[in-house]
């Protein structure tokens, strides 16, 4: 059972916090106050004496703790390392000064416990504790009292009148200077209603009169707390319900602070609740000391949580005066803390068993405020577990604009000794004061404070701990209460004092306790104010430094260091020349103390300007120049020639050069920056060089004969080349010349025309200009003379032409023959006598061209083949038993061949020179026909010539009549013999042999012997044929045929 109780406690712990986060609370109650007066001077109110009270109801009211926020975690967990794991467990080592230490108003009511509370004014502390107040001047002196707390509401009518029931709070409002006093009266108790009375002081004298107000709750408002803010006054309470005084949850209330100043009756109170069972517990109100908070600032409340985890709580009231309901209660923030332990068991005291109630369960009054502008700060404190004994936990929160966050925390715990019921409290230089009781063992409960600097390590008390009294003795009554509370204040008149109150013992007694008032200082802090004149400049300007301090020993040293580092000087005034915005730190020490202060010089540097590089730009645009500027206020651009700008304030400005800026070929343009500061302008200049633009002309149109090249003449001015381009397929001699030369391609020919482009290219940055021009392309004149031709001689020449793009045609010849048609393509041609003699002629058509087109001409070669010639000699009578011998002769012959009308044979009819054996047929008709047959190599046909022999019986031939020829062998090989036999004895005979073109190979001269001859030849030597021998005798002559093999 117990673990599931304990699971059921940490998800409500988990759980409860988020709840509250997120939940906007309404108004429960708005109420004006149910009592109102305004009382004689306090100095002339009857004084009701203290004496002693029935005040048992509150030990059950206060014992009644079942179902409070904190009774709901019990048994909390031990105190781990963890919760004092940062704890300062060594004391400071500076003294505070003790100014004051005298006896407030002891237990003259004989109550438990004490509510000891008291605050500062100008001139006066005002105390009030159960159930009796005083009021002393500033250096101990009683000015009014001790009396009865009552006394202060003598004689304002009611139900309250006549109680006297305690928890009382004062307060003096610092911005109002005004007092505020309060405690809650019981008169039904434990039925309500219940009364919380509330006096505010007309004026800053709390001996004199007061606004006195009464305001109503349902249920028993305990352990009110207050708490100036600047929209109103706030309260806290616990709520116990009436009657049964079970747990009814915390209430907070807005009061018209603006109403009560002024003693308006009508001010009324908005309260808000929040349910029993929700997370927080005893709030506080914060409580503004010095400057108030920003007018747009809610109210905060504060309370603190030992759970999971650990929580430290911040709520806002938004009041709204002129329609209460619409006021709220929220959650602002839940911060973190270091964790800790409020389980504590009791504190222990010297001399007896008795434990004190250690309260650890809530943040200890006040929860201090300051507005030191360019943030805010919060300090709060409250009781923890320090491995065993009680230590003080305390916060300084702050905003600087982004959010409550803890700033710095601390846990106070030099030692072993028990350390409770705390107050803390900040002044305005930023030091902070805590006061609280100590005991232990061996020590009384004692009184006692410490305190750190502003400028103290983080999380420190850096002052040694010193007692405003001593106690002398311990509390032995079983009640064990101690407290409820103590305040820490701030004289509102020396900043630098604290002033704190809390109760002790100068003997033990079960409860008659005292209290003391105590004020100390940690001395004025010392400070430094470092300034600079001026403060601001431009570069390279002096600046007079000076330093000024308060507070230490009043003899300084000085020493100054700058950032960025570049300067040190022990000079309290030294004068700096910064090149940069910097900020001069300033540390003055006097004694052991320092001070530091720190003073910015900013330095407004000159403007800069830097405009575009020199820059080139064609006749007749528009130029963009750029001007880059640095802490100016304004640019302007100016120009030496005269051109315009567009908007010459402009950075990025446009402009038009003039005719006199073209002229000269360039600008000078000036930018100036003036300064955003005051400083010097600047200047920067640019050259803006003007390039005119090119222009470019084609030319008229060309005309051109074919793919012959036409002659272009392009003019550019302005340019940096040129280039000629085709719309064709043509090509260019030289594109980049002026006068380049174009040759058109096929699809320029076909097209008959092609456009070219003349291109200006431009300096940059211009633009290239084009211009163009049509070449007209005329056909050239074609001429094709046919082939070459052949005729034979007497034959005529047709030569056939073919030509286009020509005008007309006309034929000639280098020879002598005679055209039939000269003009016409096709012309019959007769050759002449000198044509064909010299065996050809050359034909020539020359052909006009079309317009400016050259003619052409193409020419043949006539060949004139000659007819063959041939020629068989003159007719001639030969003896018929003789051989002849012809020769014939031919001209332009392939070949020629003999012939005959006879039967006889020629030796070699393909010779020219031959012999020609007539047969019998031709003897016995007697005469032949021998023709000489030329072939013509030309196939110019054959021509036949032809001449007559004739036999006749001649004398002389008896010589051989009876004689025989014998040749042997014949064939031959080459050596043969002749043999003639029935020759005259001793007859002279001549021999030759002659081959068939009738040369002569052998001779010889011979005689016969007896009737007979013999005798041998010798052919080897020459080549294989027919041979002719001749054997004569006188005029005698017969001719043998011998074949040479």
């Amino acid at each position: 059972m117990r673990k599931i109780l304990i699971s059921v406690i940490l998800m409500l712990g988990l759980t409860l916090p988020m709840m509250a986060q997120q939940e906007v609370i309404k108004p429960s109650e708005i109420s004006k106050a149910v009592g109102f007066d305004v009382s004689p001077p306090l100095r002339d109110i009857p004084v009701i004496p203290s004496g002693k009270r029935d005040r048992s109801w509150k030990e059950g009211v206060v014992k009644n703790k079942l179902g409070t926020p904190d009774m709901r975690d019990l048994p909390l967990p031990e105190a781990t390392p963890e919760d004092y794991r940062n704890a300062q467990t060594t004391m400071g080592e500076r003294d505070g000064d003790l100014l004051q230490s005298f006896n407030g108003v002891g237990n003259l009511s004989y109550v438990l416990p004490p509510d000891t509370q008291g605050d500062v004014g100008p001139n006066h502390y005002m105390q009030m504790v159960n159930s009796s107040f005083a009021i002393w001047n500033k250096t101990g002196s009683i000015v009014y009292g001790p009396v009865d707390i009552k006394t202060l509401w003598n004689g304002f009518p009611g139900p309250w009148s006549g109680t006297n029931d305690g928890d009382p709070v004062v307060l003096y409002d610092e911005d109002a200077d005004r007092w505020i006093a309060s405690q809650f009266a019981l008169p039904n108790y434990p039925n309500g209603p219940f009364y919380e009375m509330i006096a505010v002081s007309q004026t800053p004298d709390p001996t004199g009169s007061w606004y006195r107000y009464a305001f109503t709750f349902t249920n028993m408002p305990d352990y009110p707390k207050l708490g100036v803010w600047h929209d109103g006054y706030y309260l806290s309470v616990n709520s116990f319900t009436s009657g049964s005084l079970n747990y009814n949850g915390t209430g907070v209330a807005a009061l018209d602070r603006a109403k009560m100043l002024v003693g308006d009756p009508s001010a009324s109170m908005i309260f808000f609740t929040t349910s029993s069972g929700s997370d927080p517990y005893s709030f506080l109100p914060a409580d503004c000391d010095g400057e108030p908070a920003p007018a747009d600032s809610p109210a905060l409340f504060g309370y603190m949580r030992d759970g999971n985890p650990d929580r430290l709580v911040l709520y806002k009231l938004i009041p709204d005066w002129t329609t209460p309901s619409n006021a709220t209660f929220s959650q602002l923030v839940n911060l973190s803390p270091q964790t800790f332990s409020s389980s504590i068991s009791g504190i222990p005291q010297k001399n007896t068993s008795v434990k004190l109630d250690e309260l650890s369960n809530r943040l200890m009054y006040r929860l201090q405020y300051r507005n030191f502008g360019s943030y805010e700060v919060l300090v709060a404190n409250h009781t923890v577990n320090v491995s065993g004994h009680a230590g003080i936990r305390w916060y300084e929160l702050r905003n600087s604009g982004s959010g409550w966050q803890i700033y710095q925390q601390g846990t106070y715990s030099p030692d072993d000794t028990y350390r409770w019921m705390g107050s803390v409290a900040m002044n305005s230089y930023g030091d902070i004061a805590l006061g609280y009781s100590a005991s232990s063992t061996l020590l009384f409960p004692t009184i006692r404070f410490t305190g750190r600097r502003a400028s103290d390590p983080l999380g420190e008390m850096t002052f040694a701990e010193q007692d405003i009294v001593a106690g002398g003795g311990s509390q032995t009554s079983s009640y064990e209460r101690w407290g409820d509370y103590s305040m820490m204040s701030v004289d509102p008149s020396a900043d630098s004092v604290f002033w704190y109150t809390q109760e002790y013992y100068t003997s033990t007694s079960e409860m008659n306790w005292k209290t003391r008032i105590g004020s100390f200082t940690f001395g004025v802090p010392m400070s430094a104010t470092a300034t600079a004149s001026p403060d601001e400049i431009c570069a390279g300007e002096p600046v007079q430094l000076n330093a000024e301090a308060s507070g230490g020993s009043g003899s300084y040293t000085y020493s100054w260091t700058s950032v960025p580092p570049s300067f040190t000087s022990d000079l309290p005034n030294p004068v700096v020349n910064p090149a940069v915005t910097t900020r001069y730190d300033l540390t003055v020490t006097s004694g052991g103390s320092s001070a530091n202060a720190t003073v910015t010089v900013t330095v407004n540097p000159s403007p800069t300007i830097a405009v575009s590089n020199d820059m080139t730009a064609c006749q007749g645009s528009v130029v963009r120049v750029i001007a880059n500027a640095t802490d100016n206020s304004s640019l302007l651009w100016t120009t030496q020639g005269d051109g315009t700008f567009l908007d010459p304030t402009d950075s990025r400005a446009d402009y038009t050069p003039g005719p006199q800026d073209i002229l000269a070929g360039s600008v000078t343009l000036t930018a100036t920056a003036l300064s955003a500061f005051g400083c010097p302008q600047a200047e920067d200049s640019m050259v803006l060089n003007i390039i005119p633009y090119p222009v470019a002309e084609a030319g008229a149109t060309v005309e051109t004969c074919g793919n012959e090249p036409a002659q272009l003449s392009g003019v550019a001015t302005g340019n940096s080349a040129v280039l000629w381009t085709s719309a064709g397929d043509g090509s260019f001699n030289n594109s980049n010349l002026p006068n380049a030369t174009y040759t058109p391609g096929p699809a320029d020919l076909l097209a008959g025309s092609v456009n070219l482009t003349f291109t200006a290219i431009g300096n940059a940055p211009c633009a290239d200009s084009s211009d163009y021009v049509t070449v007209s392309i005329v056909s050239s004149a074609t001429m094709n003379a046919g082939p070459d031709i052949t005729i034979c001689a007497g034959e005529t020449a047709q030569p056939v032409a073919t030509g286009s793009s020509y005008s007309s045609v006309v034929w000639g010849t280098s020879g002598d023959g005679v055209f039939g048609n000269a003009t016409s393509l096709s012309p019959s041609y007769n050759p002449g006598a000198g044509d064909i003699s010299t065996g050809h002629a050359v034909l020539t058509i020359s052909a006009s061209g079309i317009g400016s087109c050259a003619g052409v001409a193409d020419q043949l070669q006539l060949n004139i083949n000659p007819l063959p010639q041939a020629t068989a000699g003159n007719d001639t009578t030969i003896c018929k038993t003789s051989s002849i011998l012809v020769k014939g002769t031919v001209s332009n012959a392939a070949s020629h061949l003999w012939s005959t009308s006879g039967n006889g044979t020629f030796l070699d009819a393909s010779s020219l020179v031959t012999t020609y054996l007539p047969g019998t047929q031709d003897t016995v008709s007697g005469s032949v026909t021998l023709s000489m047959t030329a072939l013509s190599q030309f196939d110019c046909g054959d021509v036949v010539a032809s001449r007559e022999v004739l036999f006749a019986a001649c004398l002389g031939m008896e010589t051989f009549g009876n004689a025989s020829l014998k040749i042997l062998p014949n064939p031959t090989t080459g050596k043969f013999s002749v043999e003639i036999d029935g020759l005259p004895d001793n007859l002279a005979l001549t021999l030759s042999v002659s081959d068939a073109k009738g040369n002569q190979v052998i001779s010889g001269q011979y005689r016969s012997s007896g009737n007979e001859f013999k005798t041998i030849l010798d052919l080897s030597s020459q080549k294989k044929g027919i041979y002719l021998l001749r054997v004569s005798a006188g005029s005698d002559m017969t001719t043998a045929k011998i074949i040479l093999r």
